[in-house]
């Protein structure tokens, strides 16, 4: 077998639920791919389904064009790319889609500078279960060059692709601040059901109204909450932050009521009494921004 077939088309390290996810959706686009894992078993379940399992890290490298690191933290990045075996993957594409700081980004970025590798970074949005979907967002960052000519490679990742920015951080940065507000309106989620349940309303039909009702409200909220926020020009023409104050403590007065936790929702009424004490009370709801960024109290 000559060493062009022996060539996968893409390596993934690291095997955790992520990991396998991704070279899952590869193998099902019908790409060759070469896997590596500390711990060889994980591998198995690949292997029968058509990847490659490699020996070590650098054989891994060495198998693809383009590698994607899948790995628990920046910690572990460091243990395994050693300087040899950056050196020995020269013009090799790395992808780094495991977490961590910006200093983390940058320093890794150096040591695959200097050993002649394109790096970009970045985080994908999403379970493992939803890898490879054409709606599976992945936020991207560093070097534009490296993401356009390996964007169509990388779609089998996730096909809602965006390139935010030069800064390596700024991908994973874009992705956790969606994941934390998608969180913050789980916790928003709870509280309502639950409100509903002890109501009266079921879970499924709550979730039903949720999903045909609720996010197409919240989908007009934000476009004008960032629409008045850029152009800071909320006059409260829709309603003030004095009548969310009142509106907000009644309806955490009932939540209390019927027993329900209520700590997601307690987080904007504290916000808004806040706008309201430093003398936003006749602005529109987009003032409170100002609260949350500048962490006023």
């Amino acid at each position: 077998m000559t060493d062009a077939e022996m060539q996968t088309d893409v390596t993934i390290l690291g095997l955790g639920a992520m990991g396998s996810a991704y070279a899952r959706a590869f193998l099902k686009a019908g790409k060759r791919v070469t896997v590596w894992n500390r711990t060889s078993g994980k591998a198995e379940s690949l292997v029968y389904e058509g990847a490659r399992l490699a020996a070590d890290v650098k054989t891994a490298l060495l198998a693809s064009p383009i590698s994607i690191l899948a790995v628990v933290d920046h910690d572990s990045i460091r243990h395994l790319l050693t300087d040899a075996i950056l050196a020995a993957s020269a013009n090799r594409t790395l992808i780094d889609l495991t977490t961590g700081t910006e200093a983390e980004f940058k320093a890794l970025a150096a040591r695959t500078g200097h050993a002649g590798i394109p790096y970009l970074a970045g985080a994908v949005l999403a379970y493992p279960r939803s890898v490879g979907s054409p709606d599976t967002a992945v936020f991207y960052s560093g070097d534009a060059a490296v993401f356009e000519e390996h964007k169509h490679l990388l779609r089998h990742i996730g096909g809602a692709q965006h390139y935010v920015g030069a800064d390596l951080a700024l991908g994973v940065k874009v992705a956790l601040s969606l994941a934390l507000m998608g969180f913050a309106a789980v916790g928003g989620f709870f509280e309502a059901v639950a409100w509903a349940e002890k109501a009266g309303v079921s879970v499924e039909t709550m979730s039903e109204y949720v999903r045909t009702s609720a996010l197409p409200f919240m989908n007009e909220c934000i476009a004008y909450l960032g629409e008045r926020i850029s152009s800071d020009s909320d006059d409260g023409n829709q309603a003030t932050v004095d009548v969310y104050v009142d509106g907000f403590a009644a309806a955490l007065a009932d939540l209390e009521g019927a027993g329900v936790g209520s700590r997601a929702v307690g987080a904007i009424v504290d916000y808004v009494k806040i706008a309201q004490r430093i003398g936003l009370g006749a602005k529109g709801l987009s003032a409170v921004y100002g609260v949350v960024r500048d962490n006023r109290s």
